[in-house]
């Protein structure tokens, strides 16, 4: 990286935080058992993709 794309995410970075850090932030929602079980299929649907891919070499 040069030194102008560290000082960009450097400013991006403080802009975030200040963003967060303020009073009218709003946060996401915690994840719910539905958010778990949508990224747990996800997940063994990329697993089985890379089973069944390695079989048909």
């Amino acid at each position: 990286m040069t030194d102008k794309d560290l000082l960009e995410l450097d400013n991006e970075t403080e802009k975030r935080i200040d963003e967060t850090e303020s009073g009218d932030y709003e946060f996401p929602g915690r994840f719910m058992r539905r958010d778990y079980e949508i990224a747990a299929c996800a997940g063994l649907f990329c697993l089985a993709m890379l089973i069944i891919g390695a079989f048909l070499c």
